[in-house]
């Protein structure tokens, strides 16, 4: 895993990766070419040499045979994980600042079956928010299937800084996906995986 903090820098990029912020503002232009510098430092972290990553149409990393990562960026960081496709078939990976997102905003992201009776503050709720990101980003790369966070079930294990997540699809279970999170200088970082 690499870590950035953003600044004013834009970092070196490719045509192929240039051209999917062409049109942007500048701080995207930052963000987006922070993103691919970290995945660049995530790769040679992983024994891999870096190259270039162009997005897809739909604006998703699009990354070479045989890696899979994924790339976040907020609080004032960008981050990225980068492994081989024989440890895992994805990679999804998400930070929000610790406190983002407001309670009212829980009977959108939380089920009735995931809490428990546990109190949801703006902090549990960008902590379930930072695990449903990071799970549909482990998940839609191999099936291009769009998700509410309502169809993302989430078996949190608070003590263990874990979670395992079965995702529903027109009603039916897909997939598991499992994960680890952290609070660190204020916010939430999560890594999702599907083996």
């Amino acid at each position: 895993m690499a870590v950035i903090r953003v600044s004013d820098v834009v970092f070196p990029m490719s045509a192929s990766e240039a051209i999917a912020v062409r049109r942007a503002i500048p701080k995207r232009v930052i963000e987006f070419s922070t993103g691919r510098e970290c995945a660049r430092r995530a790769m040679l972290e992983a024994g891999f040499q870096p190259c270039e990553i162009p997005s897809g149409a739909d604006g998703i990393p699009i990354w070479p045979s045989p890696l899979v990562g994924s790339i976040t960026h907020g609080g004032g960081i960008c981050a990225a994980v980068v492994s081989s496709n024989t440890s895992f078939s994805s990679m999804g990976l998400d930070a929000e600042p610790y406190d983002a997102v407001p309670v009212e905003l829980g009977t959108y992201i939380i089920r009735s079956d995931e809490h428990s009776g546990r109190p949801v503050s703006s902090e549990t709720l960008t902590l379930w928010f930072s695990i449903k990101e990071a799970v549909y980003k482990a998940f839609y790369p191999s099936r291009r299937e769009f998700l509410s966070f309502l169809d993302i079930c989430t078996e949190v294990d608070f003590a263990q800084s874990s979670f395992e997540a079965a995702v529903f699809y027109e009603g039916l279970e897909q997939c598991r996906i499992s994960g680890r999170f952290c609070v660190l200088d204020e916010l939430v970082i999560t890594a999702a995986w599907e083996y």
